[in-house]
Order: structure tokens, then C-alpha cells, then sequence
């Protein structure tokens, strides 16, 4: 199972979209793909496994008609493990967040 809510923003060159996602699968084998939005020609469809929540936020900007940046941080929660990942992967602890950024200037 995952419930999801999407909130998305915008006003003039300015936009944020987020999300929260309740998550529970019994196992890996049982995860969930879900597309989530990010910056300029990325994607992110992670799996979503386990018993947890998972967020993440978007901001981008138009700075000028030919310059924009984008901002996105991704947060993991999760209540059936205390390690995340696996190999040279592994977290421990059983939060894990993500940043990007990125800048686009058009000539």
C-alpha cells in the first residue's frame, strides 16, 4: 500500500511541489515504483518498500528568462528497520535524506 499526496504551487517564476507518502509492504518483493518530480532532465522513481513515510520538495526559480535553479531534498522514514540499503550503501540509523541543485543557463 502507499497513500500519497502531491501539492504543487506556483506563482509567476517562482513554483514548489511536494510530496508525502505513506508507505507498507510486507517485503522488497512487494515494493512500489512512483514517480516523483525533479529538477530539469532528471527523474526519480524509486522503489517504495517497507513501513514508512517518504517527502520530498521541489523549488525552482526563474531567475531571468534565459537562467533557472532548481532545489530538491528527499527525506526517508522508516519504522521496520534501524540500516537502510545495502553493501557500500548502507546507512545506519533508519532516516535517510537527499539534496540536489541545479542551474541552467541558455544562450
Amino acid at each position: 500500500m502507499a497513500i500519497l499526496q502531491d501539492v504543487t504551487w506556483q506563482y509567476k517564476r517562482f513554483s514548489i511541489s511536494g510530496r508525502y507518502a505513506l508507505i507498507d509492504t510486507d517485503t522488497y518483493d512487494n515494493r512500489l515504483y512512483v514517480y516523483e518530480k525533479d529538477v530539469w532532465l532528471a527523474f526519480t522513481f524509486p522503489a517504495y518498500y517497507g513501513v514508512g513515510v517518504r517527502n520530498y520538495l521541489l523549488v525552482q526559480y526563474a531567475i531571468t528568462r534565459d537562467m533557472e535553479v532548481w532545489l530538491r531534498w528527499g527525506h526517508d522514514r522508516f519504522t521496520d528497520r534501524q540500516t537502510i540499503g545495502s553493501g557500500g550503501e548502507t546507512v545506519d540509523g533508519n532516516t535517510q535524506n537527499d539534496l540536489r541543485f541545479q542551474a541552467r543557463i541558455r544562450f
